[in-house]
């Protein structure tokens, strides 16, 4: 009979915890902050044409990306600067023969481009194509995305140009570059 009382009260207490028993939710907010995009790109290049060479130079372009997070790096705009002093048509770098073009068309026609001088560099996205040679022509048709930089790294981006060798004098034009960076897809 102790038995049956002592098992009685026990299952008592059980159905009495489990009668009192409650549930809670608890509501976790989190707030996430926009990532900051902090990459470094110069203000100023140049390039040299030296018909009697042939010779096209200019300076390696630096773009650091101080950002936390990988970068694409696109141009969205490469034209004569309107107001320079020459206006060149850009073309294709197979359009012309251009060791044969001659004072009109020298000055009329240009092939510029800017690309990765080693797309094999720490800098770039491994696995992720970088375009060796993006023209001014083809960003006429529109914005061309270059490739995608890693987190606090630098790449290295060169000119290239082909151009004609007839030029009766010295003279100076000026291009804008318009690079769009974006957070990687």
């Amino acid at each position: 009979m102790k038995k049956i009382i002592l098992i009685t009260i026990v299952l008592a207490m059980l159905f009495s915890v489990t009668a009192n028993a409650q549930t809670n939710v608890t509501e976790l907010t989190g707030t996430i902050h926009a990532s900051i995009l902090d990459v470094d790109i110069p203000t100023l290049a140049s390039f040299t044409i030296n018909p009697n060479g042939p010779t096209f130079s200019s300076p390696d372009l630096i773009i650091s990306n101080n950002s936390t997070m990988p970068v694409t790096l696109s141009i969205s705009g490469f034209d004569n600067k309107a107001g320079s002093d020459n206006q060149f048509i850009e073309v294709g770098k197979e359009d012309k023969d251009w060791d044969n073009l001659g004072i009109s068309q020298s000055s009329k026609y240009i092939h510029i481009a800017i690309g990765a001088k080693n797309p094999n560099e720490m800098g770039y996205i491994i696995n992720r194509e970088w375009l060796i040679d993006v023209s001014a022509h083809d960003v006429q048709a529109g914005t061309i995305e270059c490739g995608s930089m890693a987190p606090f790294r630098n790449v290295t981006l060169k000119f290239t140009g082909e151009y004609g060798k007839a030029f009766q004098q010295t003279f100076t034009t000026t291009y804008d570059l318009m690079f769009l960076v974006s957070i990687m897809e």
